[in-house]
């Protein structure tokens, strides 16, 4: 299991805020071989929309 957070602040035009949390999980099938999957939330203090969140999930192979 991992997990990150991470915080931005812009100091050009704006005083923006942006915050990121991801949270993943890595599965060994093999050796060589994984599977993981990761959820991230975004959050940007100064934008339309504010907050979004992503999904990804995949296999890897090593040669």
């Amino acid at each position: 299991i991992k997990a990150a957070v991470a915080r931005t602040k812009y100091e050009a035009a704006t005083e923006a805020t942006r915050t990121t949390a991801t949270l993943g999980y890595d599965h060994f099938l093999s050796k060589r071989t994984d599977v993981y999957t990761a959820l991230m939330y975004d959050r940007v203090s100064d934008a339309s929309p504010k907050t979004g969140t992503s999904l990804i999930a995949g296999i890897r192979h090593r040669f």
